[in-house]
């Protein structure tokens, strides 16, 4: 097309336009509509509608991750403010967090009303269907995602035509249509998709917006962690060998890592438009060993500390060849361990006397499965020294606060594992985290039994965490 503003088309009606190629933002950078505009000479009213409009999308995006942070991770909403608007920052990790918590989501929607069924075969094998059914339609929705995202910029050139956005209205997804002079209430989901689209182009093949940016997101990351969740949509779920729990925390984890990096290179000063574009991507490659390994550790230690809760959703992480090594009985020395006391109602947990508590309490893992668990975490805590000591020699050297921000997570799952190794002497099934935090001197069984949530994750007390933190500012200063 002629975008030659010279030699103006004529139409009919004797109105002069012109025709141009470009993409609309809003004020922090997010595109509104990345396609050809045509704008009427004397008359701009068309193009204020349509930035107006895309504004409006921009703040129904934003409006709708915020809900789901507030609703899910309160404490992402402050966090999210330290991120810098520059670049779209703040809105493509708040995007990415979104699409990853809405397909966590999927499944966890379905476990809670599982938690008072954990022994109805019938219950658990309807509901895993219906995660197994929306996992596929969660796959289906992201290949149009990225079809959207990834799609050539050339646009039919209608005036209404704005940015392309999914057929909400569809169950498939499989149609798309512009929503401008459409009165559909959208929902939040959609909204959200949009938000990941706008993030996606960014960083795409396709996207040539003032940015210049040459770093890629692929697609990758994001069906493998499709694949990982899909994994746990089964009865019984069970990991053979250490080698397939490693394959396993990469997916719902160190694929987080992948998506984030090309977000996070964008913001060191070595990302710069004068760049080369093998440069960048030998810095994205250099950095990915280090990152999934931090997001394989946090994933491990994650399934350490939720033990009890995924032994309820009859779920074993811990790998069943070094299981057996140890001599594991799975049903004596794990299932009863974790099932049986929790059929004791609160109410006549906190009748009972006080015998009857401490005999509960006194109950703890076998040495085998304490062997077991020492084993996840020795590996986990190298997962952590490798993540540390690459780190330091990637472009996150160069990102404001990248490498202290990486640190304090590795310092902080530290002292997780250090906490399952000297508190609980690598016991996560049967210790209490009352225990630790009354120092010994022991609770009422009324206040032990206020909820079930004490018995099960591995804490740290908000003072180890601000020591952690602490630990992480001195290595980074001294570079120890």
């Amino acid at each position: 097309m002629n975008n030659d503003n010279n030699n103006p088309t004529t139409i009919t009606t004797n109105i002069t336009i012109t025709t141009t190629s470009s993409s609309v933002v809003d004020d922090e950078g997010l595109i509104i509509e990345k396609q050809q505009t045509t704008t009427f000479v004397g008359d701009d009213i068309l193009n204020k509608e349509r930035e107006r409009n895309g504004k409006e999308r921009i703040t129904n995006s934003k409006t709708a991750i915020h809900n789901l942070m507030v609703q899910h991770d309160p404490i992402l909403v402050f966090a999210s403010k330290l991120l810098p608007t520059e670049k779209n920052i703040r809105n493509d990790v708040s995007a990415l967090y979104a699409w990853c918590r809405r397909l966590d989501e999927i499944c966890d929607d379905v476990e809670n009303n599982m938690n008072s069924n954990i022994n109805n075969n019938l219950e658990s094998g309807t509901n895993l269907i219906v995660i197994q059914d929306q996992l596929e339609e969660w796959q289906h929705r992201f290949d149009r995602i990225w079809e959207q995202a990834t799609i050539s910029t050339k646009v039919e050139e209608t005036e209404n035509n704005t940015t392309v956005l999914l057929n909400n209205n569809d169950n498939t997804n499989n149609n798309i249509e512009t929503d401008e002079g459409n009165n559909i209430d959208y929902d939040d989901d959609y909204w959200m998709d949009l938000a990941l689209i706008n993030c996606i182009r960014r960083y795409s093949d396709n996207a040539n917006d003032n940015n210049n940016r040459s770093v890629l997101i692929t697609r990758r990351p994001f069906d493998d962690m499709i694949e990982g969740m899909k994994s746990d949509a089964v009865e019984n779920r069970r990991i053979k060998t250490m080698e397939e729990l490693e394959t396993y925390a990469y997916s719902v984890a160190g694929t987080v890592s992948l998506m984030l990096l090309p977000i996070l290179l964008s913001l060191s000063s070595s990302s710069s438009s004068s760049s080369s574009s093998t440069s960048t991507r030998s810095k994205l490659e250099h950095a990915q060993k280090p990152a999934i390994a931090l997001g394989k550790a946090i994933q491990m230690i994650n399934i350490l500390r939720d033990a009890v809760q995924d032994v309820k959703l009859g779920r074993i992480y811990l790998p069943q060849d070094c299981l057996q090594q140890n001599n594991v009985d799975e049903q004596n020395d794990i299932l009863d361990l974790v099932l049986v006391p929790s059929c004791v109602s609160n109410t006549v947990a906190a009748s009972t006397t006080t015998t009857n508590d401490n005999e509960k309490n006194n109950k703890a893992s076998s040495n085998g499965y304490r062997n077991v668990v020492q084993t996840v975490s020795l590996r986990a805590h190298k997962l952590l020294i490798e993540a540390e000591i690459g780190a330091r020699t990637t472009f996150l050297l160069e990102v404001p606060f990248g490498i202290l921000f990486v640190q304090i997570i590795i310092e902080l799952y530290r002292d997780y594992l250090d906490e399952l190794k000297y508190n609980r002497q690598y016991d996560n099934l049967t210790y209490n985290n009352n225990k630790s935090r009354d120092n010994g001197k022991g609770l009422s069984s009324s206040s032990i039994n206020t909820t079930d949530k004490e018995y099960e994750r591995v804490k740290i007390s908000p003072m180890r965490k601000l020591q952690a933190s602490f630990r992480a500012v001195i290595k980074v200063i001294f570079k120890g």
